[in-house]
This record gives C-alpha cells, sequence and structure tokens, in this order.
C-alpha cells in the first residue's frame, strides 16, 4: 500500500476555525528561561546541559508576584520545509510543587509558550494532548489534525564518556584536596584552588552531558544502511525482483534540488538556494540531537525516501528518558507499495532505540495510522494538535 506520511498542515480541517490567540506584549511577558533552580528537578548540571543545548528550552512562567509557577520544555526543531522554517515543540508542562502553583492557568502558560514561538521566528506550533485538555488548546486556536503513534523501546546501554568520567575523577580528586587542607590547616588559596578545580570538573562534565545525546545519534547513523526491498511489481521473495537500498545521513554535498523534490511529495517544499539550504542543514546537525535520514539506490540513483529523528529529553520526568520523535517520513510515489516505507520504519526505530530513546512516537493522519500499527507502533491516547502562525 502507497503511503507519504502527512505532516499538520492546514489544508486539512477537521474542527471549524478560530480566531488566533490574542498576541502578548513585552510588558505582559511572563515567560522565561530557566536559568536557576527555579524548581528541585532542575539541577546544576541539567541547567548547565540545557545552556549548550541549541534546541531543547525549559521555560518558567510566572505569577502575578514575580514568583515561579510552572515549567514547560519546548524543542524548537530546524525544517527543511517551506524554504527553511523552525516548529516548536510543546513537550512538558508542570505546576511547580509550590504554594505559588495555586495560581498556575494552563491556558495563560499556552498563552506565553505561543508568544515565544513566534518570537523564534516558528511556523507553527505542535504538541501532543490527552483528551482532558484538548478543549482548551482547541479554544486558544490549535486544531486537531492528526492522530499519535507511538512505540516504547529497548534503548542500549549508555557508555560513561571519557570526558565525564574525568570529570568526575576530577571532582573527587578536588574534593580530597579540599578536605585534606582542612585536616592540615592548608592556607585558604589552596582551598580555593580545589573549589575552582571541582567547578571546573563539574563544568565540563555538565557541558559533555549536552553533547551525549548528538553523540550517540551520530555514532548510530555513522555507517550507511542496507536495506532490501521488492521491485514495484515484482514478485514478492524473488532474488531478481528485489532492491538493495542505501540509508545514510543527508549531507550537504547532496543535491538539495532532489531531497526538496522528495519533500515536496509529504508539504510545502519550494526551492530554497544551495547557501540556505546548507545554512539550515548546519542548524539540523549543530542542534545536538536532530539528525535527517535519506535512502537511495545502492548502486546510485535519486534519493528515493527520508525521514528525520528528533531526539527529546524529558527533564521534569523522573530518569529523564528520551524520546525520539519521527517526522517527515516520505517514500517516493515510484516505490510505494515495495516495502520501503516499512523497512525505513524499522530502520529508524532501531536507531532511535542505538541512540538511548525509550520511546518513539510520530503524528500521522488517519488514513495512514493503520500503515504505523503494521510496522509495530501503536495507536496513543493522546492527540496530535497543531496551531498555525
Amino acid at each position: 500500500m502507497g503511503f507519504a506520511s502527512r505532516a499538520l498542515e492546514p489544508t486539512v480541517e477537521v474542527n471549524p476555525p478560530v480566531a488566533p490567540p490574542p498576541r502578548i506584549s513585552a510588558r505582559d511577558r511572563l515567560l522565561r528561561r530557566a536559568v536557576k533552580a527555579d524548581d528541585r528537578r532542575l539541577t546544576p548540571e541539567l541547567l548547565a546541559s540545557l545552556a549548550a543545548d541549541r534546541m531543547q528550552h525549559v521555560y518558567v512562567l510566572l505569577d502575578a508576584s514575580g514568583g515561579p509557577c510552572a515549567l514547560a520544555t519546548m524543542l524548537l526543531e530546524p525544517k527543511l520545509l517551506r524554504g527553511g522554517t523552525t516548529v516548536a515543540h510543546v513537550c512538558e508542562m508542570s505546576a511547580i510543587p509550590t504554594l505559588a502553583s495555586s495560581s498556575f492557568a494552563s491556558p495563560e502558560f499556552l498563552l506565553q509558550l505561543v508568544e515565544e514561538a513566534r518570537r523564534e521566528g516558528c511556523y507553527k506550533v505542535i504538541t501532543d494532548v490527552k483528551p482532558a485538555s484538548v478543549d482548551a488548546f482547541l479554544k486558544l486556536g490549535f486544531r486537531q489534525a492528526q492522530m499519535a503513534v507511538e512505540k516504547e523501546l529497548v534503548p542500549a546501554p549508555q557508555r560513561l564518556p571519557h570526558l565525564a568520567a574525568a570529570a568526575l575523577a576530577g571532582t573527587v580528586a578536588a574534593g580530597s584536596l579540599m578536605l585534606a587542607g582542612v585536616y592540615l590547616g592548608l592556607p585558604a588559596r589552596v582551598h580555593s584552588a580545589a573549589i575552582a578545580c571541582s567547578w571546573l570538573a563539574f563544568a565540563a562534565s555538565a557541558a559533555n552531558a549536552a553533547r551525549l545525546r548528538a553523540n550517540r545519534l551520530l555514532e548510530a547513523t555513522s555507517v550507511p544502511h542496507r536495506i532490501r526491498v521488492g521491485s514495484p511489481g515484482g514478485q514478492a521473495g524473488t532474488e531478481e525482483d528485489t532492491t538493495t537500498l542505501t540509508v545514510r545521513r543527508l549531507c550537504a554535498s547532496d543535491s538539495h534540488a532532489a531531497y526538496l523534490e522528495l519533500l515536496a511529495q509529504l508539504s510545502v517544499a519550494p526551492s530554497m538556494t544551495s547557501e540556505r539550504f546548507a545554512e539550515q542543514l548546519e542548524r539540523v546537525e549543530g542542534s545536538g540531537a536532530h539528525v535527517i535520514l535519506v535512502a537511495e539506490p545502492a548502486d546510485g540513483g535519486p534519493l528515493v525516501a527520508c525521514g528525520t529523528i528528533v531526539i527529546e529529553r524529558r527533564v521534569l520526568e523522573r530518569g529523564q528518558l528520551l524520546v525520539a520523535h519521527i517526522e517527515d517520513i516520505v517514500v517516493d510515489k515510484s516505490l510505494r507499495g515495495c516495502g520501503l516505507g516499512r523497512a525505513l520504519i524499522q530502520h529508524l526505530l532501531a536507531v532511535a532505540a542505538e541512540a538511548g530513546c525509550a520511546r518513539a512516537t510520530l503524528n500521522c493522519t488517519p488514513e495512514n495510522a493503520a500503515f504505523y500499527q503494521r510496522c509495530g507502533m501503536r495507536l496513543s491516547d493522546a492527540a496530535g494538535l497543531a496551531l498555525y502562525f
């Protein structure tokens, strides 16, 4: 069965048009980035790694008195669709468990997050919402156009990076030096040096944690992967009627026109200059948790399929699990019905698990949900909502 996973596009009208949410002036802004321990979940190490993260940010909602009352995480995903744009994923929202949390208003927080996405130049905001919260989102102008499917993964064991191990050793050594200095009555400057060493080691560990997702994702996609699928109209299972394809990372040397022609089978993908394409692809590669994979004939030929993985860290959940968002799945119309779509999805799921993800999620139109279920994913009870600017 041929397919092309559909993005959350305004051409799909499920709900009647709703007036866009009101703009929020700078004077009325109640949102800021999390830069300190506003909540016990925001450890110094987490804040340091988030400061080095180009794509995922934690925002704090302030109450009328200026105190923090809620937290949210948002992913800013660079896209090659629509001439090179950005999509905001609202991932988590949670009240801060303090007396101030009684003033937490979910709609107000949503308005603030939407305005932040607008400031960042995003063309839409997307989120997966539990049934009980759908109405609140719809009243703010979100539309329900897609279904969410997901799959639990078995993440590959995490290896302790050398830099993190060195940072840990440095911290222990500096702490030992400080204690020894106190015991032996050494000068205060020795204590200060030990404390400075401890903080330097800690900062190195935190910066390395921010790179961990990128390292694992790049390792999981460093070697091109071969898949074999049936040929269009061929007899299933016969050697003559199979095609071998190579799945690899999209790179700057690829023909941007060929990739955009493939994307155009999914959504709006106008032509771009090679400079703009390279600039946007650099944003993808430098984000730390984002990779675009493409498939092409092993013996050479044009791109015939593509898919994207964006990794989110659930910073407000215990364990801070990694979640893979699978995006922009396209199979060229000339190869639909050959099993390429299923093989591509299975490879993306394997890459996500190798990168350490415990779950993968994907939004699709209702007519494509059955396909993803055949790929081993299951329907989520969440609804895929989108707000376009």
